[in-house]
């Protein structure tokens, strides 16, 4: 007599004795849970809490932000992008497919040991199934979840590259020498930094401390002039006054608010005024025909009163000027005594120079750089020859921009003279002499500002700090949202594991075999016929199953698809 061996559709009786306990598990939340989406839950969680917590020191707006995110805002915006990629990938490929099969499977189980299926039903409905199979055959919530699950993964894949965007952040940023940089295009004669008494403009014989003097009316700070104390427009001038080189403000664009150091040893001069206005004009010259002492004479006849100075050099070097007012012309005041003398000594500097720029609302348009008061590392005393002033054409040039520029009838009139004088005074000599030259002999590693330290001269010929124009990312408002979603599915998943429902039916083809193993042989060859090929659905039948549990023993818990609706056993090991 041949053994008979169990059909496709029926279940073969095994041994108690081949039972393996390795092969159980507890039917309970403990013994069904995902512990992938559990884990993968946690960590989003943490993660988006992070990312949000570091997202609040951001000032956004839509697309934009204002400020740097708390941590890590030095990061470029791929590099954060490649992080969050990371987030969301776990989101996309783990945690919203996951969540939804665990939330499937327990509608399914729910609905299978309550109400019942037809097997067509939930093998139309099956993730392998073809997809017009599952829309037009399959649950229709089912294939809700399973469409938005994919619409979703799709959405946060796009969007969360909005997350983050580029912003102005406190940093600092090496300026290199002008030949080093992006923007030699300029020409050969560009330059970072504009040496005292050079021109802005190539072939110009207007110097830049000269248009600054012009544009301030000699009492203003600008990139190439320094007032102490600050601003002073007092008559006629403040106590000291430095002429400097001035900031190349092309060299610096990228500063919004902050100071542009120099790396590099720079000269200026430093000018201070001694005003004797007003006191013992007994014993000042009287006015002469001529200028005094074969000086420059400058007179100017204004609405409410006019002007007479007279430039001179004093015994010492200084440069002198005996001046009045209110004279009917320039021959008025012959016989009568100056009214008053201004004495201005001048010391040539070599030091570190730095230029700040103030806070204009992040309106970086608005840019505009003033000299500080420099570093000296050492000066020379310069004397005045009122001669060689007038042979070099300074005298001249006084003379042309002061008819041209300045007003006489400002009450600021005798401060604009004497800036012009002093932006025109030639300091070639000095600069190429031996006292001077020897001054950079003393530079050492002490001497270099702190703001330079870790850069070399061929490296930074300046470095900028402040408020660096796009140093920063911030995280905008479409990435905060997007990290809110993140940590709300994180949740959600977490809930969906905790419903006391069970998942005990999963999408592993090998459950599927053994649970159709012991129902009606001919009931699924009837549900499966038209399939092999993997078109087509599974055939409609009124036979519903039931998903039911028995004990057997060793061998554990043992679901399976049964007519009749049978119970399920809990905090048992099952097959």
């Amino acid at each position: 007599m041949k053994e008979k061996h169990p059909t496709n559709f029926e279940a073969a009786e095994v041994s108690h004795d081949s039972y393996d306990p390795s092969l159980t598990t507890t039917v309970s939340l403990r013994g069904t849970l995902d512990w992938v989406l559990a884990i993968c839950s946690m960590v989003l969680i943490f993660c988006s809490g992070l990312m949000i917590a570091n997202g609040t020191c951001s000032k956004y707006h839509k697309t934009s932000v204002y400020s740097a995110v708390c941590v890590g805002g030095h990061l470029s915006v791929p590099a954060w992008l490649a992080i969050v990629g990371v987030e969301f990938s776990l989101l996309g490929t783990v945690v919203i497919p996951r969540t939804a099969s665990v939330l499937i499977s327990k509608y399914l189980t729910t609905r299978l040991i309550q109400d019942g299926l037809p097997l067509s039903t939930l093998l139309n409905l099956h993730p392998s199934a073809p997809v017009r199979t599952q829309l037009q055959r399959g649950m229709k919530k089912v294939v809700f979840i399973r469409v938005l699950v994919a619409v979703l993964a799709g959405i946060g894949s796009i969007l969360y590259k909005f997350s983050f965007a580029r912003t102005n952040m406190q940093g600092r940023i090496n300026i290199p020498p002008a030949p080093l940089q992006k923007d030699s295009y300029l020409g050969p004669e560009w330059k970072t930094v504009i040496p005292i008494g050079a021109s802005e403009v190539q072939g110009s014989f207007v110097s830049v401390n000269l248009n600054d003097m012009l544009q301030g009316r000699g009492g203003e700070n600008s990139s190439s002039i320094r007032h102490l104390p600050p601003n002073s427009t007092t008559f006629p001038l403040s106590e000291k006054i430095i002429l400097g080189p001035k900031l190349n403000t092309t060299s610096a664009h990228q500063l919004l608010v902050g100071t542009v150091q120099s790396c590099v040893p720079y000269s200026y001069a430093r000018h201070t005024v001694t005003d004797y206005f007003g006191t013992a004009h007994d014993s000042y010259p009287i006015i002469e025909d001529s200028p005094y002492n074969s000086g420059i004479r400058f007179f100017a006849k204004g609405v409410l009163t006019n002007y007479l100075i007279d430039i001179t050099s004093s015994p010492s070097g200084a440069l002198q000027a005996y001046w009045t007012q209110g004279l009917d012309n320039a021959r008025g005041g012959v016989g009568r005594r100056y009214s008053s003398l201004t004495e201005i000594t001048t010391d040539l500097c070599r030091g570190y120079t730095s230029w700040s720029t103030p806070d204009y609302n992040n309106y970086s348009i608005y840019q505009n750089y003033y000299l500080q008061e420099p570093q000296d590392l050492g000066c020379v005393r310069e004397s005045f020859d009122v001669a060689s002033w007038n042979s070099s054409g300074g005298s001249r040039i006084s003379s042309g921009f002061v008819m041209a520029f300045v007003s006489p009838s400002s009450s600021f009139f005798v401060n604009q003279v004497f800036s012009i004088v002093l932006a025109t005074l030639e300091h070639q000599i000095t600069l190429n002499s031996t006292a001077f030259i020897n001054l950079d002999s003393g530079i050492s590693a002490k001497t270099v500002p702190a703001a330079c330290a870790g850069f070399s001269s061929s490296e930074a010929e300046a470095v900028a700090e402040g408020i660096i124009i796009d140093k920063g990312t911030g995280m905008t408002l479409m990435g905060m949202v997007l990290q809110g979603i993140a940590l709300l599915t994180a949740l959600i998943g977490f809930i969906v594991l905790l419903w006391p429902a069970l998942p005990l039916l999963g999408e592993w083809p090998a459950q599927w075999l053994g649970l159709t193993s012991e129902a009606d042989g001919r009931m699924v060859q009837k549900t499966l016929r038209g399939t092999t090929v993997g078109h087509n659905s599974a055939r409609d039948g009124s036979d519903r199953l039931f998903l039911i549990s028995s004990q057997r023993g060793p061998r554990g818990l043992k679901l399976a698809f049964s007519a009749e609706k049978g119970h399920i056993i809990t905090g048992q090991e099952h097959e």
